[in-house]
């Protein structure tokens, strides 16, 4: 963490550096307009994170709410068949140990479906 930590404090520094080396180069212009500009980027880069992580908190929460309902008007739930078929692996679990758990459920034909990452490649050995 000393490496991501220092680069705030040693990039301005740099960028200073260099921009006063090139002869015709206001260097405190420079650094100022890089500041400027980062934190810009910062500012968006907060809200779009603040509102990805709302978004994705609504929807674990309509989930868990038992609202998500397959065609049949089942509750699509984890560890459901529904949810295995269409998350194959989530980001807790080994997606390769619930591809196979999902092609021994499912059998032979589904082995080359969309869900999986390589479809040519068999992950799942004999079912």
């Amino acid at each position: 963490m000393i490496a991501p930590g220092s680069l705030p404090v040693l990039l301005p520094l740099v960028v200073g550096l260099v921009l006063k080396a090139i002869p015709g180069y206001n260097a405190p212009m420079g650094v100022g307009a890089f500041l400027m500009v980062g934190t810009i980027a910062a500012i968006l880069m907060a809200s779009f994170m603040n509102n990805g992580g709302g978004a994705w908190d609504n929807a674990k929460k309509f989930i868990e709410d038992g609202q998500l309902r397959d065609e049949k008007g089942e509750v699509i739930k984890k560890g459901s068949f529904a949810h295995q078929a269409a998350v194959v692996g989530d980001t807790v679990g080994d997606p390769l140990k619930d591809r196979r758990a999902l092609v021994a459920r499912r059998g032979q034909a589904d082995r080359d479906c969309h869900a999986c990452f390589v479809p040519a490649l068999d992950i799942a050995g004999p079912v």
